[in-house]
């Protein structure tokens, strides 16, 4: 159970009072971010975040979370989008625990367009998620071979893209 927005109504606080304090650890944070935070729908990413909620709330993590729904990325890398970890929490090592795109957007109570925005933002934040094309879904690399396969098609998709545009900039310039 998530009690944010009990707490912070508790502390008289709205919630535009909370995310302009939030936003002294993290500027990334908006308001949709913070309600879903309330919401129980996404957990706060960064242990920065966790620890800035504990002090403006007045109240440890355990009082705001249940102790199975913190989950906390390490400040050892960057994170651009508070829901990479939470990606990664619903995703298999290895293609044998591949999960469907609509099996993670139902998991994660998302529409199928946000999870695919929700994958590439993952992406974008080193995050290497892995997908053979074959219908068998999202996986993180668990050998070496995943990874060349990735790599391999991604390379593949880019110079077909690099392809496609010699043919517009010569309609361009026609």
């Amino acid at each position: 159970m998530n009690r944010v927005r009990e707490r912070r109504e508790e502390l008289g606080l709205k919630q535009r009072d909370l995310l302009d304090l939030l936003r002294q650890t993290d500027p990334r944070m908006d308001i949709g971010t913070l309600s879903r935070i309330e919401n129980g729908y996404v957990l706060p990413a960064s242990e920065d975040v966790l620890a800035a909620l504990e002090r403006h709330l007045q109240a440890s993590r355990d009082d705001l979370f249940d102790a199975m729904t913190v989950f906390a990325v390490p400040n050892k890398r960057p994170v651009k989008e508070a829901n990479t970890g939470l990606v990664a929490s619903f995703l298999g090592y290895g293609k044998q625990n591949a999960v469907g795109r609509a099996e993670l957007a139902s998991a994660m109570g998302v529409s199928d367009r946000k999870m695919r925005k929700l994958i590439e933002e993952a992406r974008e934040d080193g995050l290497v998620i892995c997908h053979d094309q074959d219908g068998g879904g999202y996986y993180l690399a668990d050998t070496r071979e995943e990874l060349r396969r990735q790599l391999k098609r991604n390379n593949s998709r880019a110079m077909s893209i690099l392809r496609q545009q010699k043919y517009i900039r010569a309609r361009l310039d026609a």
